[in-house]
């Protein structure tokens, strides 16, 4: 398998699994499955996760079918081609400092 078979099967199995995470979300929010809110904070981590993740591997996505590298026409060619490789830079690196910013700056702070 090359590398881009692997990422878009990451990517199907990451939305399909954001997907039911935020179903779950919904249904404990409102208490249609379990009757605890001490489970809607775990699962808001675990959707906030899987959807920073999932815009990461977009972005990777992104670069890794427009880079400069690639033959002059991919499926598209000139500007739009470079402003998708842009866009999928930054997204991953947008991606990149929310999950750093989440994860290792505001749980420094959360006791």
């Amino acid at each position: 398998m090359n590398f881009l078979n692997v990422l878009l099967f990451v990517l199907l199995i990451i939305k399909i699994v954001w997907i039911i995470s935020l179903g779950a979300l919904i249904l404990v929010q409102h208490d249609i499955i379990l009757h605890g809110k001490d489970l809607v904070k775990q699962i808001e981590m675990i959707e906030l996760t899987l959807h920073l993740t999932l815009t990461c591997l977009i972005g990777l996505l992104l670069v890794y079918l427009f880079h400069h590298l690639t033959s002059t026409r991919v499926c598209i060619e000139g500007h739009e081609k470079l402003y998708l490789y842009t866009f999928g830079i930054l997204s991953a690196i947008g991606s990149v400092k929310k999950i750093v910013y989440t994860f290792v700056y505001k749980n420094r702070y959360d006791w």
